[in-house]
């Protein structure tokens, strides 16, 4: 369907989830799944970090903006909490969102139009503490 896709990580925590995945492969979505997805696509694609790694580039504070978006995605959207926060911990005070100068040019660059200023702030009052 997407060209530019041709796979996907997905986490496994059990062997029910395992055999669900297993047994979807070579099927195509109905177009009720397909409406479904394009709908949560659509719904949070406003927030989602892909990673370009264009936003980190342009920070002259050399905030690791990437990381603390990916930490926040396993907040947010993976339910892994306690991992995010030990994730964020580990980064230097001066990698950390806490170092934004409010220069803005993390969100010019970004090609996906995020907010990014916006969003490590977030990730920094969930994750810091």
């Amino acid at each position: 369907e997407n060209k530019n896709l041709t796979s996907a990580v997905i986490e496994m925590l059990t062997w029910e989830q395992l055999e669900e995945d297993l047994g979807v492969i070579g099927k195509s979505l109905s177009e009720m799944e397909r409406k479904n997805l394009f709908r949560y696509i659509a719904e949070n694609s406003e927030d989602y970090c892909h990673m370009c790694g264009e936003c980190q580039a342009s920070c002259p504070s050399r905030i690791k903006t990437t990381s603390i978006l990916r930490y926040l995605t396993y907040y947010e959207n993976y339910e892994k909490i306690g991992m995010a926060k030990k994730a964020y911990s580990r980064l230097k005070q001066a990698q950390t969102a806490a170092a934004c100068q409010d220069c803005g040019e993390c969100g010019k660059v970004c090609p996906y139009g995020i907010s990014i200023r916006k969003r490590i702030r977030e990730a920094h009052s969930v994750l810091s503490c």
